[in-house]
C-alpha cells in the first residue's frame, strides 16, 4: 500500500479506466479488513456496483 501525507493510500481503478488514489483512515482500513476475510490477495474487494 503506496502511503501519501502519513495515511495509507489504495488505488482504485474506475469507468473509464480512470484511478484515483483514495487515503485509508484507521476505521476505513478495518472494515474493509472485515469485508475481505480470507480471501486471496489478488482478489477484487469490490465485486460489482452494489
Amino acid at each position: 500500500m503506496p502511503k501519501g501525507k502519513g495515511l495509507p493510500v489504495v488505488t482504485i481503478t474506475g469507468k473509464g479506466n480512470k484511478k484515483r488514489r483514495c487515503p485509508l483512515w484507521d476505521n476505513t482500513r478495518k472494515e474493509l479488513r472485515t469485508l475481505i476475510g480470507k480471501r486471496e490477495p489478488d482478489d477484487f474487494v469490490f465485486v460489482n456496483r452494489l
